[in-house]
């Protein structure tokens, strides 16, 4: 296996998220009608989760502005053959996501999530669309480039267990495309020689 890719965990909370050792998470309402995904009843604990970890050639400040702009993340969200049209795209602590993912074959995919947390080290969302699940994503510096480690939380080892097929081949596909799009910004971005 390509130790830039995949590494899974079940059931095992991240050692990068600070002050959530084991305790519960309560419900938060975005006044929505619709909860955040953690009752305090699932202990972080015992989440199960589908954990994707990769190595990108770009510094932390790039991964994350590909993360927080609509321009680059419109190119690399969802697998390989989807696009996304943004109707809301608020990256703040509270702000809304709304956004439909057209797939191949010609599918419709309306998605609304709210994020939580928007920093340059961590990015953390309640996808509020069915299939429920919590994102967490992680920048960590390693050497002139940047680990991503990405976190899908569910309340549930069924509902996990029924994303597993679909979400792990998903995020390789999907890190593929930001691995191009981190190329793109690159060249796109070089200083201009001087004379």
């Amino acid at each position: 296996m390509d130790p830039k890719k995949l590494v899974e965990t079940r059931g095992e909370e991240p050692q990068w998220l600070p002050g959530h050792g084991g305790e519960s998470w309560e419900r938060i309402d975005y006044g929505l009608g619709a909860p955040g995904l953690m009752p305090s009843s699932v202990p972080t604990a015992t989440r199960p989760g589908l954990t994707t970890i990769r190595l990108f050639e770009a510094d932390p400040a790039l991964l994350f502005k590909a993360w927080t702009e609509a321009e680059h993340l419109t190119r690399w969200w969802g697998p390989a053959g989807f696009s996304s049209t943004f109707e809301t795209f608020e990256p703040r602590p509270g702000g809304q996501w709304r956004f439909t993912m057209h797939g191949p074959s010609g599918a419709t995919l309306p998605n609304h999530s709210v994020f939580l947390v928007v920093g340059p080290e961590r990015i953390v969302l309640d996808h509020l669309s069915a299939p429920r699940f919590q994102i967490h994503a992680t920048f960590t510096p390693v050497d002139g480039r940047t680990r991503l480690s990405f976190t899908m939380l569910f309340t549930s080892a069924a509902e996990c267990e029924a994303m597993r097929g679909f979400a792990e081949p998903a995020h390789e596909q999907m890190f593929d495309r930001l691995e191009a799009e981190l190329a793109r910004m690159r060249q796109h971005h070089l200083p201009l020689p001087t004379n």
